[in-house]
């Protein structure tokens, strides 16, 4: 029996012999979120059945001081931050720390 799996950019079709069960699985598409650096922000800010994530844990910020000079780093995954949604993450948070200075 043939199968057609999603594999690559054009995809792959495999023989299998007809006493073989195979189940391909399918993948449930779901719309991507609307704003993902406010989904972000309010699962730290409320996430669902425990306190706030900001006391208790370190975010993937970097703030290093060498020579006189102050850089801030933000680490995100380019599969679910565009560059502006970096930014404006960062720009978030570089407001925060002007907060505590």
């Amino acid at each position: 029996m043939q199968y057609r799996l999603a594999y690559g950019k054009t995809g792959l079709t495999i023989d299998l012999p007809d006493h073989l069960r195979a189940t391909v699985v399918q993948p449930r598409h779901a719309p991507g979120l609307p704003d993902p650096v406010d989904a972000v922000r309010e699962a730290l800010d409320r996430p669902i059945g425990t306190p706030p994530l900001r006391k208790g844990t370190r975010a993937a910020f970097g703030v290093y001081a060498y020579a006189g000079e102050l850089t801030v780093s933000l680490r995100t995954d380019p599969h679910c931050f565009a560059p502006e949604d970096s930014a404006r993450l960062l720009a978030l948070y570089v407001k925060q720390l002007e907060g505590f200075a």
